[in-house]
């Protein structure tokens, strides 16, 4: 585990805590939607924060390297905008079914969302031919659908 790794599992931590110790603002019952929108969207907004980090670190080193255009997609962004679609559709079709949330279950769910986060960053899914890969530099990919 690199420096990097390390800093986002000790802010993975961080969030996790400030999860615990706000819980009280949080609400006891949500929607199914809604809270699959929630787990999305902050799936997402890790790996945008860890993109954001990447790039400034290249921009800071001065180090850039050429991009290459793949027929694949980011794991990461893949489950999170599916998860934003479904969420949307069930919220839209007033799908009501209420999830009870205790402080425990809100910290499972950020604890949960952000740790596969970081498990699966560095994987992309390949159209061209079927396969998921790793690549832990998939930002310099132009992802494109044809060849």
């Amino acid at each position: 585990m690199g420096k990097p790794e390390a800093l986002e599992l000790g802010l993975i931590l961080l969030a996790a805590m400030a999860t615990w110790f706000g819980q009280a603002i949080l609400p006891e019952q949500v929607p199914l939607g809604r809270l699959l929108l929630v787990g999305s969207a902050l799936l997402l907004l890790q790996g945008l924060i860890r993109d954001l980090s990447i790039l400034a670190r290249k921009a800071f080193s001065g180090s850039g390297n050429q991009s290459a255009s793949a027929q694949c997609m980011c794991i990461e962004s893949a489950v999170g905008a599916v998860g934003i679609i479904v969420g949307a559709g069930l919220v839209a079709a007033g799908v009501g079914t209420l999830v009870t949330m205790t402080a425990l279950s809100w910290l499972g769910l950020v604890a949960s969302v952000l740790i596969v986060g970081l498990v699966i960053k560095d994987y992309v899914f390949e159209w061209a031919p079927w396969r998921i890969r790793r690549d832990k530099d998939h930002m310099n990919l132009i992802f494109t659908l044809k060849k």
